[in-house]
């Protein structure tokens, strides 16, 4: 959860070089909100080596809007 990391003050670049100094090569940032979307696709558009996922969390599928895959459709275009 890439985004959440940089909602709490860390600069994305600090946090690309300290998972470049760890050896890691790729991250996968998964949106798990509709709300959280945009943010989620942001830190993608930004870092080559962070890509973003879209759905709905398992715990909140009960309570999803009725068009959550419209949502999450716009998101991604």
């Amino acid at each position: 959860h890439v985004d959440y990391i940089l909602r709490n003050g860390n600069p994305l670049a600090d946090v690309l070089a300290a998972t470049d100094a760890a050896g890691v090569g790729w991250m996968l940032n998964p949106g798990t909100c509709i709300n959280q979307l945009p943010d989620v696709l942001a830190v993608a558009d930004q870092a080559d080596n962070v890509y973003a996922a879209a759905a709905v969390h398992p715990t909140d599928v009960a309570d999803r809007p009725d068009n959550w895959l419209m949502h999450i459709e716009q998101a991604l275009h």
